[in-house]
């Protein structure tokens, strides 16, 4: 039981997975343990994703154990990760008032962490900070602030950190790979190759930072035009996590079956009639969905450049506030909306429901953002929702809907060469053939609905926007009942934190670099690739 609660703590600690190599800073564990029973149900809760019933587990635990600190640490990082970032901090804060002065490094430390692993890393900095500049601090703060600033297109700021940690913890594993990737970050290829090669090579070196070194010595090859060996390298990287991922290969091929199981879905006549409003109000509302790597992050940088538009970029609003708090009152009813009754279940929430749902939803969202969106257009981009679009649907009456879509080839090699945190749809990622085959079954799962579809949508492919960047953007913003804004076209000079893989990448203009990417490795691509023939035809992609 033990082993199991500390387990639980440390996947706590990271609440939603963040794009990151570094591990979580561990602080020293709290005097008073934590109920193993509290950790249990929160990390049930956490394996179906279900943020804000964490949320009142701690909040539950917290008023049973006021001055157990590590619990009210917890309780305000579940705050953080449903998007409550004001109470949030207002809870850190306080918190941080009553801790001993002896435990405060600690402390933000792991608040820092926290942040980090919510992926705002603009909150995370301050603590992070005070824990690398007090006494004594530990390798953990050196790792974790530096992740935080590279994140922050912070370079230079990143490699001094980097090097001072160094300075104090000689060829530490996690700080040398940091420097390979801020060179690799700066083009510096030959810099970068032989920094990483020393990473590999260092006895310390954990199965986990392996991983990672090898995917960023994949990139630096690329990066040098030595594609073969880009290519061992990627499959050097992936072979620890393919062996051990077993769970989640099996529900993926769960997953797999069903999506292609021609299970009927919502009919044209379902979508209609779940199209009609039900209220008054006019809905001011797209979702922007797509296959991971198909440009839905540049294209919400654009959209968000308009004045008239809030671009909300991955967050837990609908999912957190409004879809599992209905699922589990479906569920209960025995309705399942992801099952072979999806239509029934969708019927049976009311229009009274869907009113309701949409009001939490806008403030989770006003909430989120810290603006109030209020008549301006917004757009909810997740590619996560791909799947769920009937969900959508049914849920937004009167929204419209963007598709982000990209040569599905460019989709797998891109989806391949990333680093993500494993779950039952990343976990295809690791093995080319199952690549092509996840993006193949997305793309017909929306091939099937957008026929149906009663309300409108509009395919937007990252070629165009890299070869005719005015023309789609133009279209894409008309599109959504809005004048054209020259300031679209500065997207790229915008502050704004971007929070996906696609961080450094989307803080610059339009290029097209990645464009033709794929072709280098089609030697190695081309055994794979049959189960996306039928995908790249009915989408007008020539093989």
């Amino acid at each position: 039981m033990k082993q199991r609660n500390k387990a639980a703590q440390a996947a706590l600690l990271r609440f939603r997975p963040h794009f990151s190599p570094i591990a979580p800073y561990s602080p020293p564990m709290q005097p008073i343990p934590i109920p193993p029973a509290i950790m249990q149900q929160a990390q049930a809760a956490a394996d179906i994703q279900d943020y804000q019933e964490i949320v009142h587990i701690f909040a539950r635990a917290v008023r049973a154990m006021p001055g157990h600190f590590q619990l009210r640490v917890f309780h305000a990082g579940a705050l953080g990760q449903c998007g409550h970032y004001a109470e949030a901090r207002q809870a850190f804060k306080a918190l941080l008032k009553e801790v001993p002065a002896q435990r405060q490094a600690e402390f933000r430390g792991m608040i820092g962490t926290i942040w980090r692993n919510t992926g705002r890393n603009d909150f995370a900095e301050p603590h992070l900070r005070a824990l690398v500049e007090s006494q004594g601090s530990p390798i953990g703060g050196y790792e974790a602030l530096a992740d935080v600033l590279e994140r922050l297109n912070r370079v230079d700021e990143a490699e001094s950190l980097a090097r001072q940690g160094l300075r104090r913890f000689p060829g530490h594993p996690t700080l040398v790979f940091m420097l390979g990737r801020l060179h690799r970050r700066r083009l510096e290829w030959d810099r970068a190759e032989a920094v990483l090669r020393e990473c590999l090579a260092l006895p310390a070196t954990e199965p986990a930072l392996e991983v990672e070194a090898w995917y960023e010595l994949g990139h630096v090859l690329e990066g040098q035009g030595r594609h073969r060996e880009a290519f061992a390298a990627f499959q050097a990287g992936k072979a620890g996590p393919k062996a051990a991922a077993i769970d989640e290969w099996r529900l993926w091929r769960s997953r797999l079956a069903y999506m292609r199981s021609g299970a009927v879905g919502p009919s044209a006549g379902d979508f209609r009639r779940w199209a009609e409003p039900v209220s008054d109000a006019p809905m001011s509302q797209s979702f922007l969905v797509g296959c991971p790597r198909s440009g839905t992050t540049l294209l919400e940088r654009v959209l968000d450049a308009h004045p008239g538009i809030v671009a909300a970029p991955e967050t837990m609003a609908w999912r957190a506030q409004v879809w599992m708090p209905l699922l589990k009152e479906l569920r209960a009813k025995g309705l399942a909306p992801d099952g072979v009754h999806e239509v029934a279940a969708l019927d049976a929430i009311t229009g009274g429901q869907i009113a309701e749902a949409f009001k939490k939803y806008r403030a989770a969202i006003d909430t989120v953002m810290e603006t109030t969106v209020g008549k301006r257009h917004l757009v909810d981009k997740n590619p996560s929702y791909f799947p769920l679009i009937a969900s959508i649907m049914r849920m937004f009456p009167g929204a419209k809907l963007l598709v982000a879509l990209r040569d599905p080839r460019a989709v797998v090699w891109s989806c391949f060469t990333q680093t993500l945190p494993l779950n039952p749809e990343t976990v295809s990622f690791l093995d080319l053939a199952t690549t092509a085959e996840h993006v193949a079954a997305w793309l017909q799962n929306w091939l099937t609905l957008r026929d149906r579809l009663a309300t409108p949508w509009r395919e937007v492919r990252y070629e165009s926007m890299v070869t005719d960047f005015a023309g789609e953007a133009r279209a894409t913003v008309e599109f959504l009942g809005l004048p054209w804004d020259g300031r679209v076209a500065d997207f790229h000079k915008s502050a704004k934190q971007v929070r996906s893989p696609s961080y450094a990448s989307a803080s610059r203009p339009i290029y097209s670099g990645s464009l033709e990417r794929w072709r280098h490795y089609e030697e190695f691509m081309a055994p794979h690739m049959d189960p996306l023939r039928p995908v790249m035809e009915q989408l007008g992609y020539a093989w």
